[in-house]
């Protein structure tokens, strides 16, 4: 396909996620196609969108002719996590679609959604091209104050103690010795 497109052409490519990623004959392909600067978006895809297979998905947006502010860059994108829950499937809703067109518009980072690569960084990655690469898409936990919870967890004890007083207390006068 990639062959096939005039010098400035653009294309879209539906693919599994492994194949931003895996070794082999892919790994080769997509070394040349980073080192020829051909990648100007990847969008990772939730679960459960294709029929026939849970493996969730990518799209990779290819461009022989990219705009000298994108030269030298790409764009990832974390769409895996907008989607609507069917009952076998999963499905991209309009919004999904929108979120995803407008971060592609911007070709800007966008905290825990979207973030501009340099290709060196690819090539430091040894081509690894997977989204959560490069964009963190995990929620900082909230911070445990160890003390508050140790002081919870003493009056709780404490209470348990005076519960289970209580307890032996009936069970001593119905007759049930310990």
């Amino acid at each position: 396909m990639l062959a096939s497109l005039k010098p400035n052409g653009r294309m879209g490519i539906v693919l599994d996620q492994g194949a931003l990623f895996r070794g082999g004959a892919e790994g080769h392909i997509r070394k040349k196609v980073v080192e020829e600067d051909l990648i100007e978006c990847i969008v990772a895809l939730p679960e459960k969108i294709f029929y026939n297979t849970g493996a969730p998905g990518c799209l990779i947006f290819l461009n022989k002719n990219k705009p000298k502010d994108r030269k030298n860059r790409i764009l990832f994108i974390y769409g895996a996590k907008g989607f609507e829950k069917l009952r076998n499937m999963n499905r991209l809703r309009d919004e999904d679609v929108g979120e995803i067109v407008d971060a592609q518009k911007k070709f800007a980072d966008i905290a825990r959604y979207a973030r501009v690569v340099h290709l060196d960084r690819a090539k430091e990655n040894d081509y690894n091209l997977s989204v959560t690469r490069y964009v963190d898409v995990f929620e900082e936990e909230e911070p445990i104050d160890v003390a508050q919870v140790w002081g919870q967890l003493r009056k709780l004890e404490d209470e348990r103690a005076v519960i289970d007083d209580k307890l032996n207390g009936y069970l001593k006068e119905l007759g049930y010795e310990q």
